[in-house]
């Protein structure tokens, strides 16, 4: 949002940076630059996007991922462009969210533990299903 004075500020509330703050595994980092890539909110110094890395074209917002080093720690970045068009105010802001590796091989692990559980559920059912059709099915041939 733009200011009186033409300047660029991000209101963040505080629920969503205690998203940004610690994950059980690792941590999550923010930065908002202005359309001069001036800090305006978060972390400094997160890794900018190396050159020729290409736009994903996965998401229709103009986002690029890509890894880096932040603090001594290897991190995925997104950097997502966001165009800013108020009156006296015109141009690009940047937002970067970046998660340390450990917290991503963290969600990794937990989407798998709980893929294997249900799975394992299901084909448990399943064959409990097969046992009792089979045993009602050859029941007339017990007499």
């Amino acid at each position: 949002r733009t200011q009186r004075d033409g300047t660029l500020s991000a209101d963040i509330p505080y629920v969503a940076l205690d998203t940004f703050a610690y994950d059980s595994e690792g941590r999550i980092y923010y930065q908002v630059n202005d359309i001069h890539q001036k800090l305006i909110s978060g972390y400094e110094n997160l890794p900018s996007p190396p050159p020729g890395t290409l736009r994903t074209d996965d998401y229709p917002a103009l986002a690029k991922f890509y890894n880096g080093i932040y603090q001594g720690q290897d991190v995925r970045v997104v950097s997502l462009l966001k165009p800013v068009t108020d009156p006296g105010m015109n141009g690009t802001a940047e937002i970067r969210v970046a998660e340390t590796q450990e917290a991503r091989k963290g969600m990794a692990r937990s989407l798998m533990a709980d893929t294997l559980l249900r799975l394992g559920m299901l084909g448990g059912g399943a064959l409990l299903l097969v046992w009792f059709t089979v045993s009602a099915a050859l029941r007339p041939l017990e007499r």
